[in-house]
């Protein structure tokens, strides 16, 4: 959608809008949320490198455990990092286990990708198991499996090298445990190929051997060319199956399938999502993490997001943070994807809770593009992000001519109970009506105005009763030639 307006109306308001100073990390300040739609930090101030990683929960501590990308624009191998947490939201670095050095597996400018650590209680040894680049090795552009492991999990992890998966090189790749035994699931590319449609191409499950450092012949294999980052859970007696699309570094919907045998899988259907969203939120499928507690077991979707890889052969679109985390929730067998805008975590009682908008400070797009996750309504190139918001982009309406636009999301599975919805706002205050909206499904709508001056940021809200598990949030203007309604920080959070 155009958005031809936007440059001249950022002069126009330029002179109302309050200045607003960006946003510094602090040093080990403590987190109460966690952000999506933002860069995550460490305890220590630090950038916080773990893409394409794995959780690991050790007594009551989680170890997060991911790749470091160098610097220069081609992904090559920086460091696999440690972190350590007791609540899942506030995050210290470790070490980095491996790091660049001398020739082989780990030189500089190599592959390393998708770490995966594991406890083996056979063994008692910590187990980790990643992607090795496998260009100079003679099994041609694929990745091979490379094995490492440890007495402790914060101690140092001997390399005992790396091999093709059943004679061919391989893709992305997670490791599913089920209590003594574990099994590499992974995308195999067709062996001795060295063409970029034959990577990628099938989706196997293989048993790894009694010490986890090898990989046994496949139980599973099926030919597929549409899906990569696959990813086996259990819930109950039932074995869930999740994938990406393949398409590289952008970000893709999410698969699922669930089967009661790992020999034996039906076809592929779309991971449902609330609000709507045709990308599951602007991620990558990574991985899952169950929170079991007093009142509930939760599960965590943990997205990549590599928005901040732009450059280089294959860039990702645009958006904020290089991670996403967001409940996942099951009716049944089937799960829903839920965008939160920020997601908070109670380990005692495994409760999830948070803001449930998607996109709610509008930081998932450029600034000549529409809202992301939000539904449109209304007269065309009524409304565009801008920079200027409370902490980073802000979604304006604004129209020379007269207009009249709603923009709305719609949302399912929402645990019952009172809601409050608010929003920071910048105003005209010259419109015939401008309202936000909170529609209970099954209830009365609900709303307040918007149309009063404000040239500094000021927040309004809202409170409804959810009694179906369905609703509606949105903002409408019905606005006079010229009028503007600036809008951020959108907020839907249980009470």
């Amino acid at each position: 959608m155009a958005r031809h307006h936007a440059r001249s109306f950022i002069a126009l308001l330029a002179a109302a809008a309050l200045a607003l100073a960006a946003t510094v990390p602090a040093s080990a300040a403590t987190r109460t949320s966690i952000p999506n739609d933002a860069n995550w930090y460490d305890q220590g101030g630090g950038f916080l490198s773990a893409q394409g990683g794995s959780v690991l929960k050790v007594g009551s501590t989680y170890y997060w455990v991911g790749i470091e990308f160098a610097d220069d624009g081609d992904y090559a191998f920086g460091a696999v990092n440690l972190y350590k947490s007791t609540d899942l939201t506030n995050w210290t670095w470790v070490k980095a286990i491996f790091t660049p050095h001398g020739t082989g597996d780990f030189e500089p400018g190599s592959w390393v990708g998708r770490p995966d650590l594991v406890y083996n209680p056979t063994t008692a040894k910590y187990v980790l198991i990643m992607e090795i680049d496998g260009l100079g090795s003679g099994i041609g552009p694929g990745n091979k499996i490379g094995f490492a492991s440890s007495s402790t999990v914060e101690g140092t992890y001997t390399y005992h090298g790396s091999t093709a998966v059943n004679g061919s090189t391989m893709g992305d790749h997670s490791v599913f445990v089920d209590g003594s035994n574990a099994y590499l699931v992974y995308a195999g590319d067709n062996p001795g190929s060295t063409l970029l449609a034959d990577r990628n191409v099938t989706l196997n499950i293989a048993p790894l051997a009694s010490n986890w450092l090898s990989v046994q012949p496949a139980i599973y294999t099926e030919t597929n060319t549409s899906r990569e980052a696959p990813f086996i859970m259990k819930r109950g007696t039932k074995f869930h199956w999740f994938a990406s699309g393949k398409d590289w570094w952008d970000s893709t919907a999410t698969s699922h399938r669930v089967s009661s045998s790992l020999t034996s899988w039906p076809a592929w259907s779309t991971l449902a999502t609330s609000p709507a969203s045709y990308d599951s939120f602007n991620t990558q499928f990574d991985f899952i993490i169950p929170i079991t507690g007093t009142e509930t077991t939760s599960y965590i979707y943990a997205g990549d997001r590599y928005t901040s890889f732009q450059g280089g052969p294959n860039p990702a679109p645009t958006g904020s943070g290089r991670n996403a985390w967001m409940p996942l929730t099951f009716s049944g067998d089937t799960p829903t994807l839920h965008g939160f805008s920020d997601l908070t975590i109670s380990l005692s009682t495994g409760r999830l809770g948070g803001n449930a908008v998607a996109n709610a400070r509008f930081e998932n797009e450029g600034t000549t593009q529409g809202p992301s996750y939000w539904q449109e309504w209304g007269t065309a190139d009524a409304m565009f992000t801008q920079t200027g918001g409370v902490t980073g982009n802000r979604l304006t309406f604004w129209k020379a001519s007269a207009y009249e636009s709603y923009i709305y999301q719609h949302f399912t599975g929402l645990r019952n109970g009172t809601y409050t919805l608010s929003v920071q706002m910048l105003s005209s205050g010259t419109h015939d009506s401008a309202l936000l909206v909170g529609k209970p499904g099954g209830g009365t709508e609900v709303n307040t105005s918007l149309n009063t001056v404000a040239n500094n940021w000021v927040t309004k809200s809202i409170t409804f009763s959810v009694t179906n598990g369905t609703a509606e949030i949105g903002i409408y203007v019905d606005g006079t030639a010229g009028s503007w309604l600036s809008i951020d920080t959108v907020s839907l959070t249980r009470n």
